[in-house]
């Protein structure tokens, strides 16, 4: 096959009388193609001169490969940056010495995040064009998350904490570099009034002063209508609302139940203006002061907050129960604004809680019980009373931040904070994501597929037997479906197929209650 492998090989020759010499000599190579040939002569001659010709004919024809012989082997990398350049191969061949290698690309599959897959390939050519082929596959696969930093602690705030802003979160990506991650914000629960400064829960104050609650018969109250008969004199409230706002103004609901039969009693719609300061109040133009009958913390009078009872359209008293069809008006009394409804510690003018409201009103209207104007009043009232609650204004909600993160290939991370006030307890379960039934198996809720586009399966077991209710929420805290609210028996799986083709694209909360616990996840609706 090669020239290099030709030999001189002697013809055998003989002669009668003498030795012979044998000699030969190579005509010039002539080329067809590949194939090399020529004629080597070979001549014997004896002792007397006398000679004999023999030609014999060469053929070289190369028709072995060359052979690759560096090991190839499939590389994967994440970053399209990160592709390396191809590997130097070598290559043998039974007449070259050198060998021409080729190398070569061919892109198999590519998306636009830069994953893709790269086969190289070689080819070694002798110089008769036979030829060894050799190839491998770079494989640009990204599956590493960004890394998110300054990721805030969960934080428990006092009840009259100033929320804080949110933490600066960033995220930077394998291959991406430097990524914004989306901030999120939801307020789970009770959420306080819009614009609001403070929303508090009305209580009953505890009548503990000796002359007061001989008065009151040793009711607790926290509304009373004098000039009623005592049956219908004293109210306590079963639950109710006072919402302060920044331009001095305060809003009042409230339920008020009577104390001698809880089926009757008042829905109280009322409104108040000024938000005075101690200064404030008694600066006007006419005489003012403070009321501290009961229990008041009358020390504290000039860090109190003052407002009058406003006229507004309706009644502010409107029956309900036995009481259905009264109606009845409230005004500020005084009338000459000696005094004003107070707000503050030690404020409501019955007990010395430590965040009151109270105040003095005079009222008129239509009296009914049930059904009928109440004898002997003709079904008309007049007459004066006061107002007496405890502020509970810690917070009814919790705040759940989110931040999160994906880059181009799709791979996300996110971490979440939980901003709690004091009394409020929930528990955690940060990036509840399972997108098979299986991983849901090891967290109290998941949800799959996640990204859903027309149907979400939710897979939840508990450890207790108890009442469990799966609500959705969307990014401003409303309440868009009630998904199951049943009870459950531990260690029992239950699945939830919810249809969500009425749900528009976006980002969801859900929320499992089991019970005390509290467990939160996000749902992803991608069309």
């Amino acid at each position: 096959e090669c020239l290099s492998e030709v030999e001189v090989v002697e013809p055998i020759a003989g002669d009668a009388c003498s030795t012979i010499e044998l000699d030969y000599s190579d005509s010039e190579m002539a080329m067809e193609g590949c194939a090399m040939y020529f004629v080597r002569n070979w001549t014997a001659i004896d002792a007397c001169g006398n000679t004999s010709d023999f030609n014999q004919y060469i053929n070289v024809l190369d028709e072995t490969a060359p052979v690759i012989v560096t090991e190839l082997s499939n590389v994967t990398v994440e970053c399209a940056s990160e592709i390396p350049a191809a590997v130097e191969v070598s290559a043998t061949d039974n007449c070259d010495d050198n060998v021409e290698v080729v190398v070569d690309y061919e892109v198999l599959s590519q998306d636009d995040c830069g994953n893709q897959s790269i086969l190289v390939y070689y080819y070694a050519y002798d110089n008769c064009g036979n030829y060894d082929y050799a190839e491998y596959t770079i494989t640009v696969n990204d599956v590493t998350a960004p890394e998110l930093s300054g990721c805030p602690s969960n934080l428990v705030l006092p009840c009259d904490a100033e929320i804080p802003a949110p933490a600066e979160v960033t995220a930077l990506d394998n291959c991406e570099g430097a990524l914004v991650p989306q901030y999120e914000q939801f307020i789970m629960g009770e959420q306080p009034a819009a614009g609001s400064i403070a929303d508090c829960d009305l209580m009953t104050p505890d009548n503990s002063n000796a002359l007061c609650a001989a008065s009151a018969q040793g009711q607790d109250w926290a509304m009373v209508l004098f000039s009623m008969l005592p049956q219908y004199r004293y109210y306590h409230v079963t639950e109710g609302n006072l919402v302060q706002y920044p331009d001095g103004t305060i809003h009042i609901e409230a339920t008020m139940v009577s104390n001698s039969n809880p089926s009757n009693g008042f829905y109280l719609n009322a409104y108040f203006a000024g938000g005075m300061t101690w200064e404030e109040f008694t600066s006007q133009s006419f005489p003012t002061n403070f009321k501290a009958d009961c229990d008041g913390i009358d020390a504290n009078n000039e860090e109190w907050l003052y407002f009058y009872m406003t006229n507004a359209e309706g009644a502010e008293l409107t029956g309900f129960g036995g009481f259905a069809g009264s109606s009845i008006n409230l005004v500020h009394a005084p009338q000459n604004k000696y005094f004003g409804f107070q707000l503050g510690n030690g404020a409501n003018n019955l007990s010395a809680s430590e965040n009151g409201f109270g105040g003095w009103f005079s009222y008129s209207g239509t009296f009914i019980v049930n059904g009928q104007s109440f004898d002997g009043l003709q079904g008309s009232v007049a007459g004066t009373g006061d107002l007496a609650f405890d502020l509970d204004c810690c917070p009814d909600y919790y705040i759940v931040r989110q931040w999160t993160v994906a880059d181009c290939s799709g791979n996300e991370s996110s971490c979440i904070q939980y901003i709690t006030f004091e009394g409020t307890t929930i528990q955690e379960n940060i990036n509840v994501q399972p997108t098979t039934p299986e991983v849901a198996t090891t967290a109290a809720v998941g949800v799959y597929p996640n990204p859903a586009t027309d149907n979400a399966t939710f897979t939840f077991k508990s450890t207790i037997t108890a009442k469990s209710k799966l609500e959705i929420f969307d990014l401003a805290g409303a309440k868009v479906a009630e998904v199951f609210n049943g009870k459950v028996e531990a260690g029992l799986e239950y699945k939830v197929d919810v249809d969500v083709n009425t749900f528009a694209t976006g980002v969801y909360m859900f929320r499992l209650t089991t019970g005390d616990q509290v467990e939160m996840g996000r749902l992803v609706i991608n069309k």
